[in-house]
């Protein structure tokens, strides 16, 4: 059969079918976008998904770490350390470093509040109190790779701190040897009446009773502010709630020594040449012998460039007698201060300018003397900023040597029992022996318009009879005070 040749297209029909091709074309392209687009849609809803799922473990890793640092410190054992314990937190929210190419980074180091940056490790001078982690996660693409060829990241970052947070009246510690038998506790005895609505009572010891509250009837009787502890808090939820309006809190994270740099200081040694003994004079001002004597009076250390000198015998003031302390030093070398009537005065001494520090040390542990007071009157004030003999010693009116330790026998500890002419103006620093504080809710608490200031810092610290603590007026006047710490998410 022949065929009949082929008819030429004329030009209208030519550009119909161009068109057709370049709508084949476009319609290809368009899918290919709409493909893209769609799984791009769909998929970055899960990439979105994992990206939350990574920050949320960053934080809990973060919040972890810092927990740890602070319950801890840095040099934790490894299975404790923060970054186990936050590679676990991490690990316990989905994310296990090595698995589906998860990238896992923990750093201990200093974040600065000022500047709001964090630096690790931590600068010279300063000790760590922040952790950062951050986790990685290359995500899987199926259709969106039709419009990118780069693997999205799931990426997740954290910055946990230790932060510092409100004034403590109070704080009790572990001593840092074990020669001590004083256990870090803080205890109200069951026939005391604690009066102390202003002020938060901190124990960094661990385990059971680190606040110990004797009985329901003094738990019922006290007035505080709130409490605070490492371990349990026994007995805190008898205190009735409108009488603690900051209310109590158990297993919390150690609350920093204000005074460690006390410890840090260079502590004289003394010998027989540097003893000198206390000055007993009679109503006329003459010399005589203790029993005789109605004035006693104690070398000062006022110079830090000279070689300082001890009292190295016990002084016990009695009814009639008066101490008669000058601004300076005062160290007593295996001897113990202890009254029982009469006075104790500071000639001279001024609130947050010149004032005296008494210092207990000795030539080993179990010579390291003590302060008893039960009896008459005593008026004592600390050096204000730049008064003390050395700036340790600013706004520090007793140090007993961390050196020293106790057996808690009766008269073993440091004893101040309070009346109504008396004050004590300044910190109590005694960070391996048992402070008794008994009847000082009659003391004289305002010294100054502002308040008044008796911060302890102790071993142990035991409150009986009516007793208060009172720390309005003190950083005001040069006495540091506790202050206690929280952990918080930062960025």
């Amino acid at each position: 059969m022949a065929r009949t040749p082929a008819q030429r297209l004329n030009p209208a029909q030519r550009g119909r079918a161009r068109r057709r091709g370049a709508v084949g074309a476009a319609m290809a392209v368009g899918l290919t976008a709409m493909l893209g687009m769609g799984a791009l849609a769909t998929e970055a809803g899960v990439w979105l998904t994992v990206r939350r799922n990574v920050q949320n473990a960053a934080d809990a890793g973060a919040y972890a770490g810092i927990s740890t640092l602070a319950l801890r410190g840095p040099n934790a054992p490894l299975a404790l350390s923060v970054d186990t314990v936050a590679r676990d937190a991490v690990e316990r929210n989905g994310f296990l470093a090595g698995r589906d190419g998860t990238s896992v980074t923990v750093r201990t180091g200093f974040w600065n509040e000022s500047t709001r940056t964090f630096t690790s490790p931590a600068p010279a001078g300063n000790s760590p109190n922040a952790v950062r982690v951050e986790v990685t996660q290359p995500q899987p693409t199926a259709l969106a790779r039709l419009i990118s060829a780069t693997t999205p990241v799931a990426w997740g970052g954290a910055t946990a701190i230790i932060a510092q947070g409100g004034p403590a009246c109070t704080l009790t510690i572990p001593p840092p040897t074990t020669t001590s038998q004083v256990s870090g506790r803080t205890n109200i005895a069951g026939s005391s009446t604690v009066n102390a609505p202003e002020c938060l009572m901190v124990a960094n010891a661990t385990g059971r009773r680190a606040i110990n509250i004797q009985n329901n009837s003094a738990a019922q009787a006290a007035t505080i502010g709130g409490l605070r502890s490492s371990g349990q808090c026994y007995n805190c939820n008898q205190v009735m709630g409108g009488n603690m309006p900051a209310g109590y809190s158990s297993n919390q994270a150690p609350t920093p020594n204000p005074y460690r740099h006390v410890d840090l200081a260079p502590m004289p040694s003394f010998n027989n040449a540097q003893c000198v003994e206390p000055t007993y004079l009679n109503a006329s001002g003459q010399p005589t012998n203790r029993n005789g004597a109605v004035e006693i009076r104690l070398a000062a250390h006022t110079n830090p460039n000279t070689t300082p000198s001890a009292t190295c015998t016990n002084v016990a003031i009695g009814a009639g007698q008066t101490l008669t302390l000058t601004p300076g030093t005062y160290y007593f070398n295996n001897a113990s201060l202890s009254q029982t009537g009469g006075r104790i005065v500071c000639s001279g001494c001024s609130v947050g300018g010149a004032g005296v520090t008494i210092v207990l040390t000795g030539s080993n542990p179990n010579n390291v003397g003590n302060l008893r007071i039960t009896g008459g009157e005593f008026n004592l004030n600390a050096p204000g900023p730049g008064f003390g003999t050395i700036s340790a010693y600013d706004g520090i009116v007793l140090y007993r040597d961390d050196l020293g330790r106790v057996s808690n026998a009766a008269n073993d500890s440091i004893k101040i029992t309070g009346n109504p002419n008396s004050t004590i103006f300044g910190a109590i620093y005694a960070p391996t022996a048992h402070v008794e504080l008994e009847g000082t809710g009659t003391m004289n608490q305002t010294p100054t318009p502002a308040g008044g200031c008796m911060a302890v810092v102790a071993g142990e610290l035991t409150y009986s009879g009516n007793s208060a603590v009172n720390i309005a007026a003190c950083e005001a006047n040069g006495t540091a005070v506790t202050r206690i710490v929280y952990v918080r998410l930062a960025q």
